[in-house]
């Protein structure tokens, strides 16, 4: 490993960086020798020491099991380490190839895996779902940001019948999304699709599944939270980004006083899923 690595705990938002918990820095000219036993201090330093360690070997045995969110920030500051944990369902650098390659430079490797007893959200085991999400600080109404990012769904991951979320438009006091872009499998066919909760009894922008995998999207999101806001959200192609795969536009309810967006992979688990492979990075804008 090139460096320290970032221990990204589960839903709890926890966040344990081995950099942060280092103490080398503790140099011994600094403790009185008077009076106290340096053995004493000396296991107390090793304990120190070996503390990131055991908190992160406890994290890379739990982490498969478990659904995660990773705040963007956080993420976007941490380019020194490898590889998240030797076991995680999150890594840095995506493995390519010649026939689907992929165009993100800074490039995180999702993984969920085909099990539905696996990599679940510990927030909702009494309705199993899986989550690798990345997601935004949360903004008070009024607050306007534009956000870019490149994203790849593998031609392995399959839709679902139930919900599948590769981006959400949320509040912190509100369960539900407000809008959505998901894998969908509507009358035996699967597509890629715009949902909004708020503004109903419309049809939505969509295209076919294998119109949107195996490729590199780029996508641009132009938002105003609260309840007046609008939100353009357009997807491209990178190979060409003169051209428009899907664009959905709304004003009004975005949020409230705490909104925020996410994106990742986001879907409920069932017997005879597949596997969920993705990758995302190269995020501007925050």
């Amino acid at each position: 490993m090139n460096g320290p690595m970032d221990a990204i705990g589960p839903t709890s938002g926890l966040f344990l960086r081995s950099h942060d918990l280092h103490f080398r820095s503790i140099s011994r000219s600094y403790i009185p020798r008077r009076d106290i036993d340096i053995g004493h201090i000396d296991s107390l330093l090793f304990l120190l020491e070996i503390f990131p360690l055991i908190l992160f070997t406890a994290y890379s045995v739990l982490s498969p099991f478990y659904g995660v969110e990773y705040p963007i920030a956080s993420w976007q500051s941490s380019h020194d380490h490898d590889l998240i944990t030797p076991t995680s369902i999150l890594y840095q650098g995506c493995k390519d190839s010649t026939t689907y390659p992929i165009h993100i430079t800074d490039c995180y490797a999702l993984r969920l895996s085909s099990d539905a007893s696996e990599n679940l959200d510990e927030g909702h085991l009494d309705s199993p779902r899986q989550r690798i999400e990345f997601l935004t600080p949360k903004y008070p109404a009024g607050t306007t940001q534009k956000l870019k990012w490149r994203y790849y769904l593998s031609s392995q991951t399959g839709t679902s019948s139930s919900f599948f979320h590769l981006f959400q438009l949320k509040d912190q006091e509100v369960s539900a999304p407000y809008i959505t872009l998901s894998a969908v499998t509507v009358s035996g066919k699967s597509y890629v699709k715009f949902d909004d909760n708020i503004r109903t009894g419309q049809t939505f922008p969509s295209i076919p599944l294998a119109d949107f995998t195996d490729r590199t999207t780029v996508h641009f999101l132009t938002i105003t939270y609260g309840p007046n806001g609008k939100m353009v959200y357009v997807i491209k192609d990178v190979e060409d980004e003169s051209k428009e795969m899907l664009r959905y536009e709304a004003s009004g309810v975005m949020g409230q006083d705490a909104s925020f967006v996410k994106f990742g992979m986001y879907r409920k688990a069932y017997d005879g899923m597949t596997i969920g492979l993705a990758s995302l990075g190269d995020v501007n804008g925050l």
